[in-house]
């Protein structure tokens, strides 16, 4: 046991001395009392066996005294253990900058939303060590592996597919996630864990087994590949510059998000798929990567304090203290009033007599 106050660990003895102290006086007091005034009303005042030392009332008042002292220096039954700190997460974001994420997501385009998302991650995920890689046709890392996450909200800020030219607009990404890995192989925390997110729409040329055994490869080498879908499944229309993107036959081009594909990744690189398009997906997202951060882990259990429990023990002991002191009271009324009953018999079995005037 420990006290959270041990400076007033001394007021348990204190208190108890001064409650012995007040019964020691308080029983002196009685008896010169009685041995001055024999009237019956004095005795019907005090405790019937003033003969003897009123041990019960001293053991009740000195007990509840320690007791309240010690539940002033605020006890404590136990101290836990601070738990193991979460090993640390380095986290790859992946993002498509290819041209279907000029596509609407909700009310905004998907590659919008795609920030949009980064933004809260490295908002709410303090404690992850964060890097960027950009594709279209080819992978770039934008940011390497950094500590500081003001930097990666930097760069995404103007994370545009028309940054991208013309002749790189495709989608590699069975190439971003071998970049993403040997990013966060060049600069690994010590005893951490290794994360792939990739942002996309799913829609890609290249096949769902390609793909998959990608995803596969990557978790093979110690990185979970985690996906975060944008766009809606029923299509939109891409747009550069405000304009529609025309196709050869004259109609605008549509695409959407390939949820099934974006799926079998994320299962295959044994990780999650979250469709961030509504704020309930993202929401989702950061919570769960929050999980493999360790940065939900909720922090050390509270010590059991028993201060309220020494408090209340207290209690009934000065409660019995009072209730032993009036049953004293009432047999010393009784022996007085039996005393004093002219017809009660004397203890040698005779009548008492009735004194004249």
């Amino acid at each position: 046991m420990i006290f959270e106050r041990p400076e007033f660990l001394s007021l348990a003895p204190l208190v108890a001395i001064l409650f012995a102290f007040a019964i020691a006086a308080h029983w002196r007091r009685s008896k010169a009392l009685a041995a001055a005034y024999e009237s019956t009303a004095i005795r019907r005042l005090l405790p019937a066996s003033l003969g003897r030392f009123p041990t019960h009332r001293f053991l009740s008042l000195v007990g509840a005294g320690v007791l309240l002292g010690l539940a002033a220096a605020g006890p404590v039954l136990w101290e836990p253990e601070p738990p193991d700190p979460p090993p640390p997460l380095d986290l790859a974001v992946a993002v498509d900058l290819s041209l279907s994420m000029n596509a609407a997501a909700t009310s905004t385009s998907r590659i919008e939303r795609a920030r949009q998302a980064i933004d809260r991650l490295t908002d709410e995920l303090p404690s992850v060590r964060f890097s960027l890689v950009v594709f279209a046709g080819w992978p770039y890392v934008l940011v390497p592996p950094t500590d500081d996450p003001d930097v990666i909200r930097y760069f995404v800020d103007s994370l545009q597919p028309e940054v991208v030219q013309e002749q790189d607009r495709g989608n590699s990404l069975a190439a971003a996630l071998e970049l993403a890995g040997a990013t966060l192989q060049s600069r690994p925390s010590d005893g951490g864990r290794q994360a792939i997110l990739v942002l996309s729409d799913g829609d890609v040329f290249q096949d769902e087994e390609s793909l998959t055994r990608a995803s596969a490869d990557a978790a093979a080498r110690g990185f979970e590949v985690w996906v975060a879908g944008v766009g809606s499944e029923e299509g939109s229309p891409i747009a550069i510059a405000g304009e529609p993107v025309i196709d050869v036959t004259g109609r605008a081009v549509r695409t959407s998000q390939n949820v099934d594909l974006l799926r079998a990744v994320a299962d295959a690189g044994q990780g999650r798929y979250a469709n961030v398009t509504e704020e309930a997906g993202l929401e989702s997202l950061v919570a769960d990567l929050r999980d493999l951060s360790g940065d939900s882990r909720e922090g050390p259990a509270e010590p059991f304090d028993t201060t309220a429990l020494f408090a209340l023990l207290a209690i009934p002991l000065l409660l019995w203290e009072g209730l032993a002191d009036t049953q004293r009271g009432r047999i010393g009324r009784g022996t007085e009033r039996a005393s004093d009953d002219p017809s009660a018999p004397a203890r040698d079995g005779s009548t008492a007599r009735v004194r004249a005037a």
